[in-house]
């Protein structure tokens, strides 16, 4: 089952990364949430031969049992008992994302390797804590799946 793995919230000086905690976080209509998935951060972690903690990726939740990237772009999801997000189209993180992880050339590593994870539009505000099951509650037919999504965008000429 898919759910919650960590919620992620800025502390002070801690730059682009957040960090998991332990209490319900209320999430308003209007915010963009950024996801990332755990199963493409142990990915990661097997290329870089480092540990990569939930939330490093400047993500507000980190998912399990999730396929961000096979996601459909409008799909809504039902976090938790009230919490409906939609997917929309991602956006290029920028260079501070470069300078946190001091990898040689990560702007383009992280955009070839097409696991950009999610970004989530608030349609229905709700509360979210790590545990909280995702399910799945509309997908377009036919449509283009973040990972297609990301790689029209950072590898069409």
């Amino acid at each position: 089952m898919s759910r919650i793995l960590s919620v992620n919230l800025p502390q002070p000086g801690a730059g682009f990364s957040k960090h998991p905690v332990d209490h319900l976080v209320t999430v308003p209509v209007g915010d963009d949430v950024y996801a990332y998935a755990r199963d493409d951060y142990d990915w990661w972690q097997a290329r870089l031969s480092r540990r990569l903690p939930n939330g490093l990726f400047g993500e507000t939740i980190t998912t399990e049992d999730l396929d961000l990237g096979n996601a459909v772009i409008g799909e809504t999801w039902r976090i938790g008992p009230r919490l409906m997000v939609q997917l929309v189209p991602g956006r290029i993180l920028d260079i501070a994302f470069q300078h946190m992880m001091g990898e040689p050339r990560w702007m383009k590593t992280f955009a070839r390797s097409n696991r950009p994870g999610a970004w989530l539009r608030v349609l229905e505000p709700g509360e979210v804590w790590a545990g909280d099951p995702v399910s799945i509650e509309d997908r377009p037919a036919n449509g283009i799946t973040i990972a297609q999504a990301q790689h029209q965008r950072t590898m069409a000429p």
